[in-house]
């Protein structure tokens, strides 16, 4: 019994010293081999970075960590927007680099978009993944036609999601199938678009400020963080609705909406009750573990009985 015992302790031993040595995102950018890490809008939490370029490396990913990129991390005081944008057009100009990685959102993410050279930056086509603040900067980018536009896990996000939402990041990435995703339907009809969206709040700051891509024909993913859906997404989503941002989209397709469950029910059926276009909601995308990836530039089917299929 005793030999039994020591025989399967050494077997878990060895298994889990086995697993330590497979890395956490091995493959998680497919046949790329260079990713550049820059911060546009605030510093991250130094640990949480550690671990994410400990990670990526790992992996066997070279990584290009930009000049500014871990500045104020222990102040978590917000960059000058000149260096972040000087960070970010050296990354994105960088003809080694094969995609750009956003630290994290935070806040700020407008101000060095204001400072790029989009003349530079259309002359060449590279991912460009984060979310949550950096909706702004997408916005940006969306709206002067530059670079390709992930909307997802952010460098240091992504080491908080769960296993499903790490294979869904790396599917994304180099285009391979997705499984198919079952929606809840509001308002439910057959229909298709390429995506657009965000963080509902800075996704209506920077739409109602005009600087953001038409959504004509386009389904549009939601999420928020803000924990009061009445008094946020609810008013956001109006100030959208008021500036004809649903008029004539695909779709409008809700991820995790802070709040509790019956405020942001309501606040999601009222919205639909004001628009003509399909509504649905539960799509994993957001602030928690849960979080998909969205590749602006591929295609979303979505049937009237709520399957979501990428294409």
């Amino acid at each position: 019994m005793k030999k039994c015992y020591l025989l399967l302790l050494l077997s878990t031993l060895l298994s889990a010293g086995a697993a330590e040595t497979v890395p956490v995102w091995e493959g998680l950018f497919g046949r790329m081999k260079t990713i550049a890490v820059c911060a546009p809008g605030l510093p991250g939490k130094s640990s949480e970075v550690d671990l994410a370029l400990k990670n990526l490396r790992e992996a066997g990913y070279k990584v290009k960590l930009m000049p500014n990129a871990r500045k104020n991390e222990t102040s978590r005081k917000m960059v000058a927007p000149d260096l972040r944008a000087a960070d970010f057009m050296q990354a994105y100009c960088d003809p080694e680099v094969d995609a750009i990685w956003c630290v994290r959102g935070g806040s700020g993410s407008i101000q060095a978009a204001m400072r790029l050279d989009w003349e530079k930056l259309r002359a060449r086509k590279i991912p460009v993944i984060g979310f949550s603040n950096i909706t702004e900067l997408h916005c940006m980018m969306q709206k002067h036609g530059a670079g390709h536009i992930f909307t997802g896990p952010s460098l240091t996000q992504l080491t908080q999601c769960n296993a499903r939402s790490i294979a869904w990041f790396s599917r994304a990435i180099t285009k391979a199938a997705q499984p198919e995703i079952q929606l809840k339907v509001i308002r439910g009809r057959d229909c298709s678009g390429y995506p657009a969206g965000g963080h509902i709040t800075l996704y209506q700051r920077t739409y109602c400020a005009g600087n953001a891509y038409s959504t004509d024909g386009r389904i549009i993913f939601l999420e928020s963080p803000r924990s009061n859906p009445y008094k946020y997404a609810a008013k956001e989503l109006e100030l959208l609705r008021q500036k004809g941002a649903f008029d004539r989209c695909a779709a409008v397709v809700f991820g995790d909406i802070k709040g509790k469950v019956q405020e942001v029910d309501k606040v999601i059926r009222d919205f639909a009750a004001k628009v003509k276009c399909p509504v649905y909601y539960d799509f994993p995308y957001g602030h928690q573990a849960d979080n998909f990836l969205i590749d602006f530039e591929r295609k979303v089917f979505i049937s009237a009985d709520g399957k979501l299929q990428v294409k």
